[in-house]
């Protein structure tokens, strides 16, 4: 199972915003930031109509520099993961963060794009995160932070204009067994106190 929360920094108005939410994050972690990069696309299954939603798949590469993404050309790996529907219920209404069921695999080839097509699937959208990342040990639960540009997938997966300028977004996500997911949830909604405010995680 996976818990997750989301917010956003506007840096628009106070570019040194995400300086703060830098130096915050290294402050709970103890950790250097990481340079953070990958491309994501969505695929919808052969049988999502507009009435009937289908099963949806999300590949996902992590990106080197230079900005050149190996699925044009060359064997590339990608994780696949399929998301299933948020935990619903009084219990999880009032957890802090989003808690599904995530199934992840790995594949690799010279058109990884292409065999998902001839299965059918059709992609609805790609775009490429760039920023940087770190894990933050809070409650017995390690919790990943990404800090993110969503730009549109440029020539090649390069990262091409920025979706919202000005504008990061902030993910946090950790791994939860069944059964344990409360606690999961609660060391995000910890991690959400402390970046107040700064930025306002909530969940999905």
């Amino acid at each position: 199972m996976e818990c997750k929360a989301s917010g956003v920094l506007d840096t628009t108005k106070d570019e040194s915003a995400l300086t703060s939410l830098q130096e915050r994050l290294s402050c709970i972690s103890g950790e250097h930031l990481a340079p953070f990069k990958q491309l994501e696309i969505l695929l919808l299954g052969p049988s999502y109509t507009s009435n009937t939603k289908g099963p949806e798949l999300r590949l996902v590469q992590q990106l080197k520099e230079p900005d050149t993404a190996q699925h044009k050309k060359g064997s590339s790996a990608w994780k696949v993961r399929h998301e299933g529907m948020p935990l619903r219920g009084k219990g999880a209404a009032d957890l802090p963060a989003t808690v599904r069921v995530v199934a992840e695999s790995s594949c690799s080839g010279a058109d990884i794009i292409g065999f998902w097509a001839a299965l059918g699937f059709q992609r609805r959208y790609s775009m490429v995160k760039e920023g940087f990342c770190v894990s933050c040990y809070l409650d017995d639960h390690f919790v990943h932070v990404a800090v993110v540009r969503v730009c549109k997938e440029g020539t090649g997966g390069a990262a091409g204009e920025q979706v919202a300028p000005g504008c990061w977004l902030v993910e946090a996500t950790t791994a939860a067994t069944e059964g344990q997911h409360a606690a999961a949830a609660g060391a995000i909604g910890k991690l959400a106190e402390l970046l107040e405010p700064l930025v306002v995680l909530q969940k999905q």
